[in-house]
């Protein structure tokens, strides 16, 4: 995604980490993983990007931040 380019992402990942967030390159699984983790998740926060229509597969009361 070219034209909403986070340009302080490694920041906001060194705040979430210190906030108890688990930073995971979603890209980087499979598609069970990713369905499991979106799955078991309490509250996702990411970028908006095609890796969010997995949150179809998460639980009614997940939190969703987008930034």
């Amino acid at each position: 995604m070219q034209w909403r380019l986070l340009i302080n992402d490694a920041e906001i990942a060194e705040f979430l980490a210190t906030q108890g967030f688990d930073i995971i390159d979603v890209e980087t699984l499979s598609f069970d993983d990713q369905v499991r983790m979106f799955r078991e998740a309490k509250c996702i926060v990411a970028p908006i990007g095609s890796a969010l229509h997995k949150v179809i597969y998460s639980e009614p009361d997940v939190r969703l931040i987008i930034l």
